[in-house]
């Protein structure tokens, strides 16, 4: 089973203690709800994806891929004082619990029923809810802009977020979420590549068979992404398939197919 190879335990008490950063007692209750007095989910968190695949795509990964952007967080709290720390560090913390109910858990890491009808996103912000319910006399602006900066954190709609961020806040946590999906995403493609060497092995034998019958020039790099990687594209999510293939695109020099090919069926 694919594992993170960081310290489980570590990486949560670390989570835990930007957690009691939190000084505003609503949003520290959100906090408590989940990640202090839940056992089912942190025993869940701490051994969920991130995702399917792209990125953090391994048992303890979303624990992983949480911390780091609580991290990045972190630093733009320092950076930028129009940010409201106590906002940012709750929302970032639960950007992602929509997750461990969107995905079930290992050996499968597939959708679930609801993953596929709802998303992590309409997930999270339900379990959101359910915390803010057993909390007396949470405030409604306040409840709204949490849910709001989990509501935008893919950033587009297209990418599967109902709004665009409209908070400094939300904006932080979409650009956290962006930069630690990409490098992650980065990471393991260099790490499952094969050397430099093979690559131009590759090339020498011009396998394009393929390629050359894609209809245009983003199937036929697919095609090609595809073969190189063993990535299923159709089972990505919307976001993780932007992710991955922005990430492709900017760094495929070393595998760019001959002048000609990919750009058409041959009339």
């Amino acid at each position: 089973m694919p594992s993170t190879e960081k310290s489980v335990d570590g990486m949560y008490e670390e989570l835990l203690s930007y957690g009691r950063q939190i000084s505003n007692p609503y949003l520290r209750g959100v906090i408590e709800y989940y990640f202090e007095k839940d056992e089912k989910f942190i025993l869940t968190f701490k051994g969920h994806s991130a995702a399917k695949s792209v990125h953090h795509g391994f048992a303890g990964g979303l624990l992983e891929h949480t911390l780091s952007v609580v991290k990045f967080c972190e630093y733009m709290v320092g950076q930028y004082d129009i940010l409201n720390k106590d906002l940012l560090y709750t929302a970032a913390m639960c950007h992602d619990i929509g997750k461990t109910i969107e995905l079930s858990p290992f050996p499968e890491n597939d959708y679930t029923d609801d993953g596929q009808l709802l998303g992590h996103i309409i997930i999270g912000i339900e379990m959101i809810d359910d915390a803010i319910r057993e909390i007396p006399e949470f405030p409604k602006q306040l409840a709204s802009e949490l849910k709001h900066c989990i509501v935008a954190h893919h950033g587009e709609l297209e990418y599967g977020s109902p709004k665009k961020p409209a908070l400094a806040e939300a904006m932080a946590l979409n650009l956290a979420d962006n930069a630690d999906a990409k490098m992650q995403t980065l990471k393991e493609i260099f790490s499952c590549s094969k050397p430099a060497k093979e690559h131009r092995k590759l090339r020498r034998r011009n396998p394009f068979e393929q390629v050359q019958k894609a209809d245009n020039a983003t199937q036929a790099q697919m095609i090609m992404y595809s073969k190189m990687f063993k990535i299923n594209f159709s089972k990505m999510d919307p976001y993780e398939f932007k992710t991955l293939t922005d990430i492709l695109q900017r760094y495929s020099d070393a595998f760019k197919m001959p002048k000609g090919n990919g750009r058409g069926k041959k009339k």
